[in-house]
């Protein structure tokens, strides 16, 4: 889906200026917008994770003075739900704050042990909060982990998951074409550090632009995040394969598409309409010679 940099804008500046939670937000917009789920949460977990990235040292130092009152709160709140509601109100990762809590914890119940054991702990009671022996605590952090859409294990599990399902999915889509490539694997086993997802062994066109490689990326690109890319990927494919295609499959803004761009093209799907390269052509046809189908044969004068 290609979004016009005014809807895209309009939509950070809504997320920015938030108030209340992240669901209701996103909700209302794909309501309003008609934006597909995958898509509108793609693009705001981008902006999510920069606002809560830029926020997060800011409120690592007032630490004691939120766990102050996390404490307050729960002493005073029938429900258990204190630090998700606390992580709203400061616009702050449900599982960053949980984990900065029960770090608290962990200082005031094992003030004789080591950083890099209290670490190796806490480590462990974000993944399973069974291990807390403070049951309410536990509870929370339950309930951080489950409903942080952005941040904690279980997304960094499905982000991954859904990275390989995508590429899976290209993988698929250039056999089913009858097309021969080398994965990234196979060129980091060349010595290759930085590689595309697909390196066609033959290039195939798009609309007259050659395509020697194609990098699948399972999100919606701003502009921002894809100068990013460029800057960090996409450069280095273009010096050592030529021109390539970038496919982001939830989406873009329409000023990422750059018509002038003559490294790559982007796409947000597979293109439909490919024009397969014979290998028969790329080669060089001596003087004389031309092909008739994929038979080499004499080129016969003019008499005229």
């Amino acid at each position: 889906m290609i979004l016009s940099e005014d809807i895209y804008n309009d939509i950070v500046n809504r997320f920015q200026n938030q108030k209340g939670s992240y669901r209701e937000l996103k909700n209302a917009m794909m309501e309003e917008y008609r934006i597909p789920n995958a898509v509108l949460s793609s693009l705001l977990s981008n902006e999510y994770r920069r606002r809560i990235k830029k926020n997060f040292y800011r409120m690592n130092n007032q630490g004691n003075k939120l766990f102050q009152r996390y404490m307050n709160s729960r002493s005073s709140e029938k429900n258990s739900s204190s630090i998700i509601k606390l992580a709203e109100e400061i616009k702050m990762s449900y599982t960053l704050l949980g984990r900065m809590i029960a770090e608290k914890f962990l200082q005031q119940d094992d003030e004789g042990a080591t950083n890099s054991s209290k670490l190796a702990r806490l480590k462990y009671y974000m993944k399973d909060s069974t291990l807390i022996e403070d049951p309410d605590l536990a509870y929370e952090i339950f309930l951080c982990v489950l409903y942080d859409e952005q941040f904690g294990h279980l997304t960094e599990i499905i982000s991954l998951s859904l990275g390989k399902e995508y590429e899976h999915h290209l993988q698929k889509i250039i056999r089913e074409k009858n097309l021969t490539f080398q994965c990234e694997d196979d060129l980091r086993e060349c010595g290759y550090d930085k590689t595309p997802d697909i390196k066609l062994n033959v290039p195939f066109a798009v609309d007259g632009f050659i395509v020697n490689w194609i990098e699948s990326k399972a999100l919606f690109a701003s502009p921002k995040i894809h100068k990013g890319y460029v800057e960090e990927q996409y450069s280095s494919y273009w010096n050592r394969f030529g021109t390539g295609l970038v496919i982001y499959w939830k989406g873009v803004v329409d000023t990422v598409i750059d018509p002038k761009e003559k490294r790559f093209i982007v796409r947000c799907e597979f293109p439909e309409n490919i024009t397969l390269l014979n290998p028969f052509y790329i080669a060089s046809i001596p003087k004389g010679l031309k092909y008739e189908g994929k038979v080499l044969v004499k080129e016969v004068p003019d008499d005229g």
